[in-house]
Protein backbone atom coordinates (compact mmCIF):
# COMPACT_ATOMS: atom_id res chain seq x y z
CA UNK A 1 0.00 0.00 0.00
CA UNK A 2 1.47 3.38 -0.96
CA UNK A 3 1.80 6.04 1.74
CA UNK A 4 -1.09 8.51 1.96
CA UNK A 5 -0.48 12.24 2.32
CA UNK A 6 -3.33 14.61 3.17
CA UNK A 7 -2.93 18.05 1.59
CA UNK A 8 -5.30 20.37 3.45
CA UNK A 9 -6.11 24.04 3.59
CA UNK A 10 -9.17 26.26 3.47
CA UNK A 11 -11.31 26.42 0.37
CA UNK A 12 -9.78 28.74 -2.20
CA UNK A 13 -6.17 28.62 -0.98
CA UNK A 14 -5.05 26.81 -4.14
CA UNK A 15 -4.49 23.19 -3.09
CA UNK A 16 -5.96 21.66 -6.25
CA UNK A 17 -4.21 24.19 -8.48
CA UNK A 18 -0.85 23.35 -6.89
CA UNK A 19 -1.40 19.59 -7.06
CA UNK A 20 -2.49 19.72 -10.70
CA UNK A 21 0.70 21.55 -11.63
CA UNK A 22 3.05 19.56 -9.42
CA UNK A 23 2.05 16.04 -10.41
CA UNK A 24 0.73 15.97 -13.96
CA UNK A 25 2.81 13.03 -15.12
CA UNK A 26 4.50 11.59 -12.10
CA UNK A 27 3.89 8.35 -10.23
CA UNK A 28 1.79 10.16 -7.63
CA UNK A 29 -1.95 9.52 -7.41
CA UNK A 30 -3.89 12.67 -6.53
CA UNK A 31 -7.45 12.15 -5.30
CA UNK A 32 -9.98 14.86 -4.52
CA UNK A 33 -11.90 14.29 -1.29
CA UNK A 34 -14.98 16.07 -2.63
CA UNK A 35 -15.01 13.99 -5.82
CA UNK A 36 -14.60 10.76 -3.83
CA UNK A 37 -17.51 11.76 -1.58
CA UNK A 38 -19.75 12.80 -4.46
CA UNK A 39 -18.99 9.66 -6.47
CA UNK A 40 -19.51 7.37 -3.49
CA UNK A 41 -22.82 8.99 -2.51
CA UNK A 42 -23.98 8.68 -6.12
CA UNK A 43 -22.80 5.06 -6.33
CA UNK A 44 -24.55 4.04 -3.12
CA UNK A 45 -27.78 5.90 -3.75
CA UNK A 46 -27.79 5.68 -7.55
CA UNK A 47 -28.24 9.44 -7.68
CA UNK A 48 -26.86 12.09 -9.97
CA UNK A 49 -23.48 13.45 -8.88
CA UNK A 50 -23.68 15.75 -5.88
CA UNK A 51 -22.47 19.23 -6.83
CA UNK A 52 -19.09 19.88 -5.22
CA UNK A 53 -20.15 22.92 -3.24
CA UNK A 54 -23.35 21.37 -1.91
CA UNK A 55 -21.42 18.67 -0.04
CA UNK A 56 -20.65 21.09 2.80
CA UNK A 57 -24.37 21.12 3.69
CA UNK A 58 -24.71 17.31 3.83
CA UNK A 59 -24.40 15.27 7.03
CA UNK A 60 -20.69 15.35 7.88
CA UNK A 61 -20.57 11.77 9.13
CA UNK A 62 -22.27 10.45 5.97
CA UNK A 63 -19.83 12.45 3.85
CA UNK A 64 -16.80 11.24 5.72
CA UNK A 65 -17.89 7.59 5.57
CA UNK A 66 -18.33 8.07 1.81
CA UNK A 67 -14.84 9.59 1.69
CA UNK A 68 -13.13 6.71 3.46
CA UNK A 69 -15.06 4.10 1.46
CA UNK A 70 -14.32 5.89 -1.81
CA UNK A 71 -10.66 6.29 -0.90
CA UNK A 72 -10.29 2.59 -0.12
CA UNK A 73 -11.91 1.75 -3.45
CA UNK A 74 -9.83 4.25 -5.47
CA UNK A 75 -6.25 3.83 -4.23
CA UNK A 76 -3.85 2.79 -6.98
CA UNK A 77 -1.66 0.23 -5.23
CA UNK A 78 1.07 0.85 -7.84
CA UNK A 79 1.35 4.57 -7.07
CA UNK A 80 4.44 5.66 -5.18
CA UNK A 81 2.36 8.08 -3.06
CA UNK A 82 -1.37 8.79 -2.76
CA UNK A 83 -2.26 12.43 -2.15
CA UNK A 84 -5.69 13.27 -0.76
CA UNK A 85 -6.68 16.85 -1.60
CA UNK A 86 -9.15 17.82 1.11
CA UNK A 87 -10.07 19.71 4.23
CA UNK A 88 -9.74 19.31 7.98
CA UNK A 89 -12.58 21.76 8.59
CA UNK A 90 -15.70 22.35 6.50
CA UNK A 91 -17.15 25.84 6.07
CA UNK A 92 -20.94 25.49 5.94
CA UNK A 93 -23.94 27.69 6.60
CA UNK A 94 -23.76 26.40 10.19
CA UNK A 95 -20.17 27.61 10.64
CA UNK A 96 -16.98 25.55 10.80
CA UNK A 97 -17.23 21.81 11.29
CA UNK A 98 -14.07 20.02 12.37
CA UNK A 99 -13.53 16.64 10.70
CA UNK A 100 -13.25 14.08 13.53
CA UNK A 101 -9.91 12.43 14.24
CA UNK A 102 -11.56 9.03 13.68
CA UNK A 103 -11.98 9.87 10.00
CA UNK A 104 -8.26 10.48 9.66
CA UNK A 105 -7.55 7.28 11.56
CA UNK A 106 -9.53 5.42 8.85
CA UNK A 107 -7.70 7.32 6.08
CA UNK A 108 -4.35 6.39 7.62
CA UNK A 109 -2.13 9.21 6.39
CA UNK A 110 1.59 9.27 7.07
CA UNK A 111 1.77 13.05 6.68
CA UNK A 112 -0.48 16.11 6.73
CA UNK A 113 0.63 19.07 4.61
CA UNK A 114 -1.21 22.30 5.34
CA UNK A 115 -1.33 24.93 2.59
CA UNK A 116 -1.58 28.45 3.99
CA UNK A 117 -2.17 31.67 2.11
CA UNK A 118 -2.85 35.37 2.44
CA UNK A 119 -6.51 35.85 3.43
CA UNK A 120 -6.90 38.84 1.08
CA UNK A 121 -5.67 36.77 -1.86
CA UNK A 122 -7.87 33.80 -0.90
CA UNK A 123 -10.89 36.09 -0.67
CA UNK A 124 -10.16 37.56 -4.11
CA UNK A 125 -9.63 34.09 -5.63
CA UNK A 126 -12.89 32.84 -4.15
CA UNK A 127 -14.80 35.87 -5.43
CA UNK A 128 -13.33 35.53 -8.94
CA UNK A 129 -14.01 31.80 -9.23
CA UNK A 130 -17.45 31.65 -10.83
CA UNK A 131 -17.27 27.85 -11.11
CA UNK A 132 -17.70 27.43 -7.35
CA UNK A 133 -20.45 28.42 -4.91
CA UNK A 134 -18.46 28.92 -1.74
CA UNK A 135 -19.88 30.84 1.22
CA UNK A 136 -18.96 34.53 1.04
CA UNK A 137 -16.43 35.31 3.74
CA UNK A 138 -14.47 38.45 4.54
CA UNK A 139 -10.67 38.30 4.69
CA UNK A 140 -10.92 38.56 8.50
CA UNK A 141 -13.27 35.54 8.59
CA UNK A 142 -10.98 33.60 6.24
CA UNK A 143 -7.99 34.46 8.43
CA UNK A 144 -9.82 33.03 11.48
CA UNK A 145 -10.86 29.95 9.51
CA UNK A 146 -7.33 29.40 8.29
CA UNK A 147 -5.94 29.64 11.82
CA UNK A 148 -8.56 27.17 13.08
CA UNK A 149 -7.85 24.78 10.18
CA UNK A 150 -4.09 25.03 10.67
CA UNK A 151 -4.36 24.38 14.40
CA UNK A 152 -6.71 21.41 13.86
CA UNK A 153 -4.46 19.93 11.14
CA UNK A 154 -1.49 20.18 13.49
CA UNK A 155 -3.52 18.63 16.33
CA UNK A 156 -4.68 15.79 14.05
CA UNK A 157 -1.09 15.01 13.09
CA UNK A 158 -0.10 14.99 16.76
CA UNK A 159 -2.98 12.68 17.73
CA UNK A 160 -2.18 10.35 14.82
CA UNK A 161 1.54 10.36 15.62
CA UNK A 162 2.45 11.53 12.10
CA UNK A 163 4.39 14.41 10.61
CA UNK A 164 2.92 17.83 9.92
CA UNK A 165 4.32 20.32 7.44
CA UNK A 166 3.10 23.73 6.38
CA UNK A 167 3.75 25.39 3.05
CA UNK A 168 2.60 28.64 1.55
CA UNK A 169 0.14 28.72 -1.33
CA UNK A 170 1.91 28.52 -4.68
CA UNK A 171 5.04 26.78 -3.33
CA UNK A 172 4.89 23.98 -5.87
CA UNK A 173 8.59 23.12 -5.54
CA UNK A 174 8.25 22.77 -1.76
CA UNK A 175 5.23 20.49 -2.23
CA UNK A 176 7.11 18.37 -4.76
CA UNK A 177 10.10 18.12 -2.41
CA UNK A 178 7.90 16.96 0.46
CA UNK A 179 6.24 14.30 -1.67
CA UNK A 180 9.54 13.23 -3.24
CA UNK A 181 10.79 12.63 0.30
CA UNK A 182 7.72 10.43 0.89
CA UNK A 183 8.48 8.47 -2.28
CA UNK A 184 11.97 7.83 -0.96
CA UNK A 185 10.48 6.20 2.15
CA UNK A 186 8.58 3.57 0.18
Amino acid sequence: MPPIVVVAGISGVGKSWMLNRAFRSEDVQVLSASKLISDEIRRNAELDPVPHDQLREYDILVNQRALTDGLARSIDRNASVVVLDGHVVIDSSQGLTFIPVEVFERIGPELIVFVSGDAEVISAQRNEDITRLRPRRSPAELRRQQTAAHDWAKELASRLGISFKMIEAGEIVALKDILNDMQGKT
